[in-house]
């Protein structure tokens, strides 16, 4: 069966109830598609793997042919996505047989940026590295060593660099989107704490700035799918009307940064109205947080948010009549304004007022405070002082996955020694000293564990690395072998290696292949009662002794300067997690937009699909000119762009010049007081137009009619 595009999309989950992206059914058909799937006389098989296309790691099944891939397909067994995919894993095929990949080890022969290279061996590859690695050892310690990571195939690398006693490895993912949802979760429950609450037990859910729409993950978005079917209500709080928002009762078009305030105005209302859960009162002082929260006024929460205190007071109502089937999602990526922690915390205490069972835990271990040298910002400090001699980057693009690229830049060409490992000559190996190609990720095997769904996974390679890229433990090996380092390096193979593992996961690679690739994982051993409790210990104990008053503190964040609108980001359904090269997605969206009010739109005499230059509060311009999209859908003290665009590395050829990178004119960041995370959405731009500024007024305009509730 011949893969054409009408099938591609129809195969995906991009339906018009959910994305944005149904009208893609009707555009043009692909070009490349009759080249890549035309089926000829050899044998077809079928191989089951994990899906690498994001992070959620749903099972597929490749469609193989004399060795190419002809398809992708969900695997049917498994239960979280019921064999469906979404439209990036079903553009696998494009990224087996993009032409820019990576195919030999290089060497730079020119300037960092330059992108000159010379092809080496990869024994001359490993040797030049190991050998940097051992000086700086023998200078130093692992202090003069660091490491960018990114994706499941870092694995390897990660544990070998904690081998060294290496402590400065930052995986983007980890600081942005886990750091401070664990910090916070420690803090309201302690350490093995959390939630007992899924989106398919819940009769009503909140989202505060959560993109589900836009960040599609199948497994996620079949739960969330399946209570929207069974009546579930939805309130959404954004400044702009995401896709998910065209499912909401309540869409609370919301002052951005406010967020906080906003779940202080929801918490007040609740407690004073008696609309919290009734076993609350035998084991928690609400009297205490009553008081505490007398001190605000809902009015001027209200204002705070710029949101209609009816439209609180009734979304309050809504969800205290589905309680305690109430979830107030937590989201992903959550570092926004350097207030995130506490903000992940008001949303475990509405969760725990509204009655969402909760496991706190009388754990003497500290909380997981993001160590120091993990963080970014440490990195690139040392990096520009001199202190770290060899950075690695492994399947991440810290031009785009951290905010202040022409920093990230200059710390880049000052660097001593810099070593980059991916399946793209992207912009990260632009200023790289020695690239080595790695094998995608169905030319490589791994275990893929999730947490969230207590599961491990097996991807096994049903391809063979093109040219001389290699599977990411045989580069690991060499890499230990040559070093002498490394404890659980000595095996011959990755099978070898990962059956190991699974043994000491309980599982076995059999097994795996026999459950189609993927097993729960064993579950931990229940934990007595008197260190599990529903009683809400912690929240009580803040309250008696006053430390739950920085929790209950809210102040506004920083309004955009004078001329200018504060500069927002996000996902989009088929552009993310570093498939900008990805012919097949290229085609469906281009280039991203920038989402600009078109009441301020009229005001500036700017019209849809212009094209303008953006200008930072520090003066910065993008590279190219951004395409403007006027809606009604956002409000109009921000602006919205989709995040991964504007690539500047020319060897990926579908991708450079394409779009705007909202990373370079993020410059500013705040650190999180408590996890050191920065917040990077305070920064802001204005328009250039015939090479002059174009101030936006600052101007009260009324909010959209999207506000409120509506069905």
């Amino acid at each position: 069966m011949v893969l054409n595009r009408r099938r591609f999309l129809k195969l995906g989950l991009t339906t018009a109830a959910l994305w944005p992206t149904v009208g893609m059914a009707d555009s043009t058909p692909f070009k490349a598609l009759s080249a890549l799937n035309a089926v000829g006389a050899g044998r077809v098989v079928r191989r089951h793997s994990v899906c690498g296309m994001c992070r959620a790691g749903c099972l597929i099944d490749a469609v193989i042919e004399a060795g190419r891939l002809l398809r992708v397909e969900g695997n049917a067994a498994d239960l979280t996505t019921n064999g469906r995919l979404c439209a990036r894993g079903l553009a696998a095929p494009a990224l087996v047989h993009d032409p820019d990949l990576l195919r030999y080890p290089l060497r730079r022969v020119g300037e960092r940026g330059e992108g000159r290279w010379r092809r080496i061996s990869w024994g001359e590859a490993v040797d030049t590295i190991t050998g940097k690695i051992n000086q700086e050892l023998r200078a130093g310690g692992a202090e003069r060593l660091a490491l960018l990571t990114g994706g499941s195939s870092a694995s390897f690398i990660k544990e070998l660099f904690t081998d060294f006693g290496c402590r400065q490895i930052n995986d983007s993912a980890w600081e942005y989107c886990q750091a401070n949802q664990d910090l916070a979760s420690d803090l309201s429950f302690g350490r093995g704490g959390g939630l007992d609450m899924s989106f398919e037990q819940a009769s009503c859910l909140v989202l505060l700035g959560s993109h589900l729409g836009e960040n599609v993950e199948v497994p996620v978005m079949r739960k969330f799918s399946r209570a929207m079917a069974r009546g579930a209500d939805l309130i959404v709080a954004d400044p702009r009307f995401s896709s998910v928002a065209a499912k909401a009762r309540y869409h609370l078009m919301l002052r951005p940064g406010s967020d906080n305030a906003l779940l202080l105005a929801w918490l007040k209302y609740i407690i004073e109205n008696g609309l919290y859960n009734r076993e609350l009162e035998s084991s928690f002082d609400l009297e205490a947080l009553r008081v505490r929260l007398a001190d605000y006024d809902l009015e001027e929460l209200s204002a705070a948010c710029d949101l209609k205190p009816a439209d609180i007071k009734a979304s309050a109502e809504l969800m205290s009549s589905a309680a305690p089937a109430v979830f107030v999602y937590p989201g992903r990526h959550n570092s926004w304004y350097g207030n995130d922690v506490q903000r992940l915390r008001l949303k475990a205490v509405l969760n725990v007022v509204l009655g969402a069972e909760s496991r706190v835990v009388n754990d003497t271990r500290p909380p997981r405070v993001p160590e120091k040298a993990r963080l970014y910002s440490t990195i690139i400090n040392r990096l520009q002082q001199g202190r770290i001699g060899c950075l690695g980057i492994w399947g991440q693009n810290p031009l785009q996955a951290h905010g202040n690229t022409y920093r990230t830049i200059n710390a880049l060409r000052q660097a001593d020694f810099v070593f980059c490992c991916d399946i793209y000559p992207g912009e990260a190996a632009l200023y790289a000293d020695i690239i080595l190609p790695e094998a995608g990720f169905l030319e490589r095997s791994e275990i893929i564990v999730s947490p969230g769904r207590r599961r491990a996974a097996l991807r096994q390679a049903v391809l063979k690395p093109r040219f001389e890229a290699q599977e990411p433990y045989w580069i690991v090996k060499q890499l230990s072998s040559r070093l002498g380092r490394g404890r659980r390096f000595g095996f011959d193979s990755v099978k070898e290696r990962l059956t190991d593992d699974l043994r000491q996961m309980g599982l076995s690679w059999d097994k795996l292949q026999e459950r189609g690739f993927a097993a729960p994982l064993i579950a931990a051993a229940p934990l007595p009662a008197s260190v599990v409790s529903t009683v809400r210990i912690r929240l009580k104990n803040e309250l008696s002794n006053g430390t739950i008053d920085q929790l209950l503190k809210f102040a506004a964040v920083s309004p955009p300067p004078k001329g200018f609108a504060r500069l927002l980001s996000g996902c989009s359904p088929v552009d993310s997690r570093g498939l900008v090269n990805n012919r097949w997605l290229r085609h469906e969206l281009e280039e991203n937009e920038l989402w600009l009010n078109d009441r301020l739109a009229r005001q500036l005499g700017i019209v849809q699909g212009q094209e303008l230059f953006l200008e930072n509060q520090d003066g910065l311009r993008s590279m190219r000119p951004v395409r403007i999209k006027v809606t009604p859908g956002i409000r109009a003290d921000c602006l919205y762009m989709a995040h991964g665009f504007g690539c500047q590395s020319s060897f990926l050829t579908a991708a450079y010049g394409h779009g705007v990178a909202d990373s370079p004119l993020m410059v500013r960041s705040i650190p999180d007081p408590l996890s050191g995370v920065r917040g990077w959405r305070v920064n802001f731009v204005r328009f250039i137009k015939g090479g002059a500024p174009l101030p936006i007024p600052s101007l009260d305009l009324p909010l959209t009619a999207s506000s409120g509730p509506y069905r």
